[in-house]
């Protein structure tokens, strides 16, 4: 066994770029290979729907398209379902974060791990998982260096 250590905002890097990797890496998986595959605007269409079910602060609105579609490619390029809406899920994560952070108001910045209940949870790794706990566990011992570190590297 190989242990690697890295400062968290390395790790934030890392499961970034693992997450929009992963992402990338389905447009590469056949469609009979049982992953559900969609269009760019499809995605979109994914997202601007999930924005419709998530409350974003005061002062805050939605991007027009998730960070992990804004770069354009070509057409050919497929999506596994479900980018648009996770990708509307961190664009929730980060505007709570931001507004908490700007506010100072631990009952909103409690309001992050709200984020384990969505579906993009259910799609991010154990290092990921860790991340996300460790910034949960910071922001109740009133420690916001982790979640202001990862506001800066994803936000």
């Amino acid at each position: 066994i190989v242990v690697v250590t890295c400062s968290p905002r390395r790790a934030a890097r890392l499961v970034l770029a693992a997450l929009v990797t992963c992402f990338m890496l389905c447009s590469c998986v056949l469609a009979d290979g049982g992953s559900t595959l969609v269009s760019r605007e499809e995605a979109i269409a994914e997202y601007k729907k999930e924005t419709q079910t998530l409350e974003l602060p005061p002062g805050h609105g939605w991007p027009e398209v998730p960070s992990e579609l804004r770069e354009v490619l070509p057409e050919s390029v497929m999506y596994e379902e479900g980018i648009g809406q996770q990708g509307a899920q961190f664009a929730w994560y980060c505007a709570w974060a931001r507004h908490g952070l700007e506010a100072r108001n631990q009952a909103e910045l409690n309001r992050l791990d709200d984020f384990k209940q969505m579906r993009v949870w259910s799609h991010i790794d154990s290092v990921g998982h860790k991340l996300f706990e460790r910034i949960q566990e910071g922001i109740s011992s009133g420690d916001l260096a982790p979640l202001r570190e990862y506001v800066s590297n994803n936000c």
